[in-house]
């Protein structure tokens, strides 16, 4: 059994998944969003955000930590909504590989 400290899970988020549409009268695909799981207890750290400059290309670093219960479903590909905001999923961690929790090292959206 795994102890967690009190209220180091405390945000509800949804994580969702994208949903690609069929084609339009242009030919062009458009994701939607759908549910993959509701009700999702979560511990969410912010990390501050900075823009990094990499080969004349900037990209966002990770802004928030987020540690859920492990489920083997989630992936990159996905994102977790916290109230009106949407945090997008960069990388997925299996703490110490026991299937147990994810650290979810995501960007927020803007």
């Amino acid at each position: 059994m795994m102890v967690h400290r009190i209220g180091e899970r405390r945000h509800a988020v949804t994580i969702e998944q994208p949903t690609a549409s069929n084609p339009d009268a242009y030919s062009e695909r458009t994701t939607s969003w759908s549910n993959y799981a509701t009700g999702v207890w979560a511990g969410i750290d912010s990390q501050g955000s900075r823009e990094v400059e990499r080969a004349q290309q900037t990209r966002e670093e990770v802004t928030h930590v987020v540690k859920i219960e492990y489920d083997s479903g989630v992936t990159v590909d996905m994102r977790i909504k916290f109230g009106s905001r949407y945090l997008d999923i960069a990388g997925v961690q299996n703490t110490d590989e026991r299937d147990r929790e994810l650290v979810l090292a995501c960007v927020e959206q803007e």
